[in-house]
């Protein structure tokens, strides 16, 4: 019994903490998560996405890649924090709840928390170090913070004039 209060209890901290990590990794991944568009650019002139807030341009340079990169992150973190987390936390909490007489269901669930709190971890933790690299090869300006990806494609090679 000491085991579940144990368990929940870190679920409940780790679940109201997920908030605050998520206002820190960018303002388009939270509340209502970064859905697309994943590409920054294309490889013919303007192309409409649909959105009224954007155009895709030409890629022109390594900058637009990076952009691209981050946006990718971005997809990736919406679909663990808003989808697969939620989605396995509660499977295996109902796992839990009829286990009733069950030892090997209960444990099932167990694990099943347990495995989806730790590949959250592990998710948060790739998701700092990707972005932070992705930061440091397009930070040019030292205005720009870390999660934003911004850079200069006067100092990038590979730039299309």
């Amino acid at each position: 019994m000491k085991n579940i209060i144990r368990i929940i209890g870190t679920i409940s901290i780790l679940v109201s903490l997920m908030p605050l990590v998520a206002l820190a990794a960018g303002p388009s991944l939270w509340p209502d998560g970064y859905w697309g568009p994943i590409l920054s650019c294309t490889g013919s002139e303007l192309v409409n996405t649909g959105r009224t807030d954007q155009e895709l341009k030409q890629c022109k340079s390594f900058c637009d890649l990076l952009k691209t990169g981050q946006n990718a992150v971005y997809f990736g973190m919406t679909l663990v924090l808003f989808l697969a987390v939620p989605v396995l936390l509660v499977v295996g909490g109902i796992m839990i709840i009829f286990a009733g007489a069950n030892p090997g269901l209960f444990t099932q669930g167990k694990k099943i928390i347990t495995g989806t709190v730790v590949g959250l971890m592990l998710t948060l933790g790739s998701f700092i170090i990707v972005n932070t690299l992705l930061w440091a090869v397009g930070a040019k300006s030292e205005k720009v913070g870390w999660p934003i990806v911004s850079c200069n494609p006067e100092n990038m090679p590979g730039t299309l004039r």
